[in-house]
């Protein structure tokens, strides 16, 4: 059975403690504003992890140890993007790290994206019984008691170095000579960062280090009277969040906070719903509504962006003069990325490399471009940059590129071609399929008809059509489907997030092009259930005439503007 609760009621190494003495096998889901981290129990035991956190991918980690530059991994990872080889097999291929020291790194990643955790002063989390990734993982070489004594040390070490380093915008600046030979790789990289112009929150964006890592490091340089620490000045004022209302109770600020988001949402003033949101978050960081009214908001603004021309593979450069630019005040993570504008990286090679959310940065982008700091080229086609990043290697990883791009990596389980083919035709076979309201409710109420949601099964479990079923489409397979929907002529109905408006809880819109209705008719086609209709309406769940029922039922939920006008079928 599941556990499920919140860091403040169950510490971290309690609940670790519980899940290791009950040898548990599963996934415990440890979520803290936009972060989830992913812990992996077999028998008791952590046998991995895994963060959505951008910090905490492969190749930031091996920035951060000074095994792989930016243009290194911008590289690679164009060469896994072509290829579909994993990244750390293409670095040992190129020889940019060895195998050896590959799985060392691997296994510290784990470890420290669990230390992390235990410096969380609140989060929620549940554990998933018997659920564990299909991929291979790195076996971690310390057991549970192991981990509890290491974040349990970083929580009270945490307080020590608070007091000689209060906050992260102050500005470390050199004393004296700091010999690097005394120094570990993680803290050469954080060392070489200081400029005396970075404040921690720039160090730890350049460098790639947990703000743990960072500071403990400055903590040891200042007690050796080799750092001392300055205010950064009108620069801490740049990136504070907008204060809260102290007049209204944290609930109602929340609510007030996500009204005024959606109404610069719908005005496209995209920094202030940023801003909104963010100060929404801090209040109440794991609030359901909160963290729906997020990812609606950051799906909408993302897909404006694109339709304004700000696409991955546009060059942005710099359009002011670098001595102009440097007199400006920028946050941490929009001097990052000015720092990044070569005029030769396109947008997505820089999002590859920076430890910044993708609509973090993009909102970064659109401010910079916005502001007259940048412009952006002409689109290049993909083979043309890929052919650039072929022709601008040198020596052994030239012709090691070279062979990864000819090779013909065969997978008979996986067929585009295939897939095309019986999109188009499950296209042709849509244009007749798709109903109104009207006739869902009549076509739903017959006799021999099921109505299929697709969706997961928490937002299923939170509000859906009266008499729906649910089969995950991840989990759609001959097996599912034969146990589900034994006759294939069955009359279905299916219906997704991007049917209703004005329920980002339950109902959060994706994409136009991405929505769950097209993958799950393009699926059933192909497996031959052919006797399918769609909803087709865009509608507005305060004023449809379908039944719900779910454990949100009859509640009012955030409001956010319509999914882009990017496609009406």
């Amino acid at each position: 059975m599941g556990v499920s609760g919140n860091l403040k009621t169950m510490l971290p190494g309690d609940l670790l403690q519980w899940l290791s003495l009950g040898q548990k096998t599963g996934t415990l889901v440890v979520s803290n504003k936009s972060v989830d981290k992913r812990i992996f129990f077999k028998d008791g035991r952590v046998i991995s992890s895994a963060s959505s956190d951008p910090r905490d991918y492969l190749g930031q980690f091996l920035i951060s140890h000074g095994f792989v530059t930016e243009p290194e991994l911008m590289k690679a990872m164009e060469v896994q993007h072509q290829s579909g080889i994993l990244l750390g097999k293409i670095l040992v291929m190129i020889e940019v790290i060895s195998e050896q020291d590959l799985l060392r790194l691997m296994r510290r990643k784990a470890e420290e994206e669990i230390y992390e955790i235990f410096l969380w002063r609140e989060g929620e989390f549940h554990f998933i019984d018997e659920e564990l990734p299909a991929m291979d993982m790195i076996p971690l070489q310390v057991d549970v008691t192991g981990l509890i004594m290491e974040g349990s040390r970083r929580v009270d070490e945490w307080s020590r170095i608070r007091e000689v380093v209060p906050n992260n915008a102050m500005v470390p600046i050199e004393s004296r000579t700091i010999n690097p030979a005394d120094l570990d790789e993680v803290q050469r990289t954080i060392v070489k960062a200081i400029d005396g112009k970075r404040t921690i929150a720039d160090i730890e964006l350049e460098s790639r280090a947990s703000s743990f890592v960072v500071c403990s490091t400055l903590h040891r340089l200042i007690r050796e009277g080799l750092v001392r620490l300055v205010e950064a000045g009108e620069k801490v004022a740049a990136v504070q969040d907008e204060a809260p209302f102290e007049e209204y109770s944290e609930s109602d600020e929340v609510a007030s906070l996500l009204s005024r988001a959606q109404q610069a949402l719908k005005s496209k003033d995209y920094e202030k719903t940023q801003r909104l949101l963010k100060a929404a978050e801090n209040l109440d960081p794991n609030q359901p509504r909160v963290r729906s009214a997020i990812k609606g908001a950051e799906a909408v603004i993302l897909a404006d962006l694109h339709a304004q021309g700000l696409k991955e593979s546009r060059v942005p450069r710099l359009a002011k003069p670098i001595a102009d630019i440097t007199q400006m005040n920028f946050t941490p993570n929009e001097g990052f990325i000015l720092s990044r504008i070569n005029g030769q990286w396109d947008i997505g090679s820089l999002m590859k490399i920076s430890p910044i959310r993708e609509p973090d940065a993009m909102l970064i982008f659109y401010k910079l471009w916005k502001d007259g700091f940048t412009s952006c080229g002409k689109t290049e086609s993909s083979p043309s940059r890929a052919a650039s990043k072929l022709a601008s290697a040198s020596g052994r990883l030239r012709v090691v590129l070279a062979l990864i791009f000819a090779a013909a990596i065969q997978n008979p389980a996986i067929d585009m071609d295939g897939f095309l083919r019986l999109a188009r035709e499950a296209a042709a076979h849509r244009e007749t399929r798709r109903i109104s309201e009207e006739e869902f409710i009549r076509m739903s109420g017959e006799p021999g008809t099921i109505i299929l949601d697709a969706r997961s099964r928490q937002k299923f479990d939170e509000l859906h059509i009266r008499r729906a079923i649910n089969l995950s489409f991840p989990d759609i397979t001959v097996d599912s489907l034969r146990e589900t929907i034994p006759d294939r002529d069955t009359r279905i109905l299916i219906y997704c997030n991007n049917n209703f408006a004005n329920a980002l809880g339950p109902f959060p819109s994706k994409l136009p092009q991405a929505s769950l209705n097209l993958s799950t008719f393009i699926t059933l086609f192909t497996y031959g259930y052919r006797n399918v209709y769609e909803l087709g309406p865009l509608i507005d769940i305060r004023s449809s005439r379908l039944e719900f029922e779910g454990t949100v039922a009859g509640c009012r939920f955030p409001v956010a503007s319509t999914v882009p006008a990017t496609g009406n079928r």
